[in-house]
């Protein structure tokens, strides 16, 4: 016979729960469940992108850069500025200018530099280039002197219109069908103030200075074997198609023309003088 504290399995005070029945049956539902030893998980911080910043919040382009047009490099996201047309058109012709300057300076070389050494001595040293010069003997050879400038060069006569430029290589040219010296009229001969650094020729320069004359001035002219003196009366310019100035008259002169400004031929330069002595 079983007594009271058996039951039917025969098992004597055998509880009808163990432990882990009472942990599931009364244990929190939040704890977990332990899990067995190994590699800890690693957790991944997600961060959401940024919004963009919304085409309504956007500063106008217009008021950032009112002058100019800008514009976005698609390749690399940077601002970038185009230049106005006004900034173009000042950098266009600031080239252009500097381009012209350093042409000028190179072509009119030689003359620019004559007429910078008379400055600087007539004007900051006081000195007069006609000091100490004198005028040479007379000789076979037609010759324009002038002491002032210090110019003494060859003359040919009666150059005719389509001459002048080859005779200019040599010296200066007078023109054909006008007064030679001794005689009443006007004498009229021509010089370069400058010419193409590359031409040919001595003489290129030879009335560079020729607006450095001025009311009794003298000026001499050696011809067939004799000289001729004038005195300078005055200087004017005129316009290259005025033929006002070969007119002779009724007294004997001599005018001297080159081009002006130097290294142009926009307007020319024409001093006269007066014969004297004769």
């Amino acid at each position: 016979m079983l007594s009271a504290n058996q039951n039917a399995g025969g098992v004597i005070n055998q509880p009808f729960f163990n432990e882990e029945d009472l942990k599931r049956l009364f244990g929190r539902e939040d704890e977990k469940e332990e899990l067995p030893p190994g590699p800890k998980p690693v957790t991944v911080e997600f961060q959401p992108e940024k919004p963009k910043l919304q085409e309504a919040q956007k500063i106008p382009e217009s008021s950032i850069y009112p002058n100019s047009t800008p514009h976005f490099n698609d390749l690399f996201g940077v601002r970038e500025e185009r230049p106005s047309i006004f900034k173009l058109i000042l950098r266009f012709l600031g080239t252009f200018l500097l381009i012209f300057v350093i042409s000028y300076s190179l072509i009119n070389g030689p003359a620019l530099i004559m007429k910078m050494k008379y400055f600087w001595d007539t004007q900051y040293h006081n000195q007069q280039w006609a000091t100490g010069y004198t005028v040479p003997a007379i000789s076979s050879e037609s010759r324009l002197i002038i002491p002032k400038i210090r110019t003494n060069v060859p003359i040919f006569w009666n150059v005719s219109q389509d001459q002048i430029t080859q005779k200019l290589q040599d010296g200066v040219a007078h023109y054909e069908g006008t007064a030679v010296p001794g005689q009443v009229g006007n004498i009229f001969i021509f010089g370069h103030s400058s010419y193409y650094l590359w031409a040919a020729g001595s003489y290129k320069d030879v009335f560079a200075l020729l607006n450095e004359l001025s009311g009794g001035d003298k000026i001499y002219v050696q011809y067939n074997g004799a000289q001729f003196a004038y005195e300078v009366t005055g200087q004017t310019v005129v316009d290259p198609d005025d033929t006002s100035v070969l007119t002779q008259g009724n007294e004997k002169i001599l005018s001297l023309m080159t081009c002006v400004p130097v290294g142009t031929n926009l307007k020319r330069l024409v001093v006269t003088a007066k014969q004297v002595g004769g």
